[in-house]
């Protein structure tokens, strides 16, 4: 943004003084004008009003924002109040300090906005306030000139305001917060770091209804549908808001339109400069800065980047990404713990990511914006020097990296109750990433995998309605990998199958389960035990279709062959007793079905233990019948 001086009274009061001067024709002769404009100090005019950007007409919202900046108390507080607006590149920390600003503008005598980015050209803003405020520094060593400034903030009687835009980190401002006086210090930085040097204020993005405002102020546009579905696609971010209604208002097009060549085109759109602000500072480049000073803390960073962004935006496991391949080696590059958290706390520190504790201290889980995640897939898709314009091998070596991740750390146990809230907690992240997979094609096999798992926790859970679909693309999946008959393939079969059985889609259970059965009779034999549990389905599907009769002769049949198979203990069995003692149940069969159902609990209690799954429902079951039998 550009930025105005509305008060900076000396170099023309200087050279007001300089034209009236006695020997002013002999100093310029001299070649000493220069040396001559330092010595001169003319004595100071106040107010002063100096670099603070010019003010935004489209400030929207931010009133919460805004009242925590009031300072308390009033201009003669003896203690300076210093605080630092942290948050992520783009998010509008400078406009919310540049809107105070000009608010209480006609509270400070002095108000002077420093650029913070590197020490270098702070410091040379900092000394130029010696003059400003009437302090002589001619012949001081700079840490003097500096120190002089700042001690001027700390004894004088002018009320002032000090800010340190888009500071580095508290390092670049050591030694030149002043700690006392009548005035007050904003820092803005997109490093979080400023516990013990300010009050921390976080500045989230944009509420919806701000941001539905700025977009529609900026396009010229009414609220509709598309411009509430839009801000949420930006992730309410206020720099990418700009300039999307900038581009609309410029080009003339629909914010329909605008969305869907956001979806379609989203480098090209999200690298497009914003009217009045930098040309180089775009959706594209914002976090540019923040990822290059990361990787320059911890060398990893970059790495975790790159896994979240092919994961669910929010509440992604700390723990996931300590994940260890078959051979126990880490599969996060050749990481250790320790690394991976120095990564994970640089990533925090320059707000690329948000992180939750527990009341310990430990990190639990990470977050990030749907932006950040974007722009990092766009980069991993840009053909490099090194690339033959192929966009697979960045984007396919984090997308599968991440798929692999969450693969390791979902519970292989879905039928076990104690595995179902990690389960759940990584759902969102399996939607996400099969997504990313299936789209670039990669580990299409841990894809496969980690659908089934997930479908599998759906159906135990009690979620069976929202089963099939994810067996269904899992199902595709191992067609296109494997074949239509290959083992793999007919064991996806049956577990669509069985999610159309759980989510009372019984006719469509039956129908491709007695395919399946057809099928593995036929590939694998009538003895295998793929055959035997596909028998045991179609039964199951017959039962609840109320075709008792056909299931019961097909149970007694899968008994019998499973106890000559596997044996009478083998769980598989077990599981076939209990099958067949529920239809005779069904069928009114109470003295049949009742110590059946006795022997299976007893079996279940002494093969696979009291607390296992099966044993605690097949007790559960025999509870139910024996209170009917009474």
């Amino acid at each position: 943004m550009s930025t105005t001086n509305v008060t900076d009274p000396t170099p023309q009061r200087f050279t007001s003084e300089l034209r009236d001067h006695a020997h002013s024709e002999r100093i310029v002769q001299a070649g000493t004008y220069i040396e001559q404009q330092q010595r001169l100090v003319a004595a100071p005019v106040f107010p002063q009003f100096v670099g603070v950007p010019d003010r935004n007409p489209r400030f929207v919202g931010r009133h919460d924002d805004l009242a925590v900046l009031e300072r308390p108390g009033g201009s003669n507080d003896a203690t300076v109040i210093t605080q630092a607006t942290v948050g992520m590149g783009g998010v509008g920390k400078t406009t919310l300090a540049a809107e105070f600003c000009h608010r209480h503008r006609g509270d400070f005598e002095v108000v002077r906005w420093l650029t913070a980015e590197n020490r270098q050209t702070l410091e040379t803003q900092y000394q130029q306030i010696a003059s400003a405020v009437g302090l002589e520094v001619l012949g001081l060593a700079l840490a003097d000139v500096l120190a002089r400034v700042r001690g001027w903030f700390e004894t004088t009687d002018k009320s002032w305001l000090v800010v340190f835009d888009n500071a580095e980190s508290p390092a670049v401002l050591a030694g030149l917060i002043p700690t006392s006086g009548r005035g007050r210090v904003m820092i803005t930085s997109r490093h979080r770091q400023w516990a013990g040097a300010a009050q921390v204020q976080r500045l989230e993005v944009l509420d919806h209804a701000s941001a539905v405002q700025l977009l529609c102020d900026l396009s010229g546009r009414a609220e509709s549908v598309s411009a509430n579905r839009l801000v949420e696609w930006l992730g309410r971010l206020a720099l990418a808001v700009e300039q999307a209604g900038a581009y609309i208002a410029q080009t003339s097009i629909s914010v329909d339109g605008y969305e869907q060549h956001l979806q379609d085109r989203a480098a090209e759109l999200l690298a497009k400069p914003i009217p009045g602000v930098d040309a180089n500072v775009t959706v594209m480049t914002v976090w540019d800065t923040s990822l290059q000073r990361a990787a320059r803390d911890a060398p990893l960073s970059g790495n975790v980047l790159g896994v979240v962004a092919y994961t669910a935006a929010d509440d992604l496991p700390r723990s996931l990404l300590n994940a260890p391949n078959g051979d126990g080696e880490p599969l996060l590059g050749n990481a250790d713990d320790l690394a991976i958290s120095e990564a994970v706390a640089a990533l925090a520190a320059y707000s690329l990511i948000d992180i939750t504790r527990n009341n310990s201290g430990d990190i639990t889980s990470l977050s990030t914006h749907r932006l950040v995640q974007e722009v990092t897939r766009i980069r991993h898709a840009t053909p490099t020097d090194n690339d033959a314009g192929d966009d697979s091998s960045e984007t396919q070596q984090w997308c599968g990296l991440a798929v692999r991740l969450i693969l390791e750390a979902f519970p292989g146990d879905t039928a076990d109750p104690d595995a179902w809230p990690a389960a759940q907690r990584l759902a969102s992240h399996v939607l996400v990433v099969t997504d990313h997979a299936l789209r670039h094609e990669t580990e299409l096999w841990a894809v496969s995998l980690l659908l089934h798992r997930y479908g599998n926790c759906l159906r135990n859970s009690g979620d069976p309605i929202a089963a099939p679909p994810v067996f269904e693309r899992a199902l595709a999946i191992d067609e296109r990998l494997h074949g239509p008959e290959h083992p793999d393939t007919l064991r996806a079969r049956g577990n669509l199958a069985g999610s159309y059985r759980d989510a009372g889609r019984t006719r469509d259970a039956i129908a491709l389960q007695e395919a399946v059965l057809a099928d593995t009779e036929r590939i694998l034999g009538a003895d295998h035990p793929d055959t035997l549990r596909a028998r045991g389905n179609l039964a199951g599907s017959y039962s609840d279709a109320g075709r008792t009769r056909d299931a019961i002769a097909l149970q007694e049949a899968v008994l019998a062959d499973t106890e000559r198979i596997l044996g009478p203990d083998h769980p598989d069995t077990l599981r076939a007793r209990g099958n067949l003692a529920f239809s005779y149940w069904s069928a009114g069969r109470t003295s049949d079905a009742i110590p059946i159902e006795e022997a299976v609990v007893a079996d279940s209690e002494r093969i696979l233990g009291p607390d296992h799954p099966d044993t605690i429902a097949a007790h559960q079951v025999l509870d139910d019948w024996s209170g009917g039998a009474d």
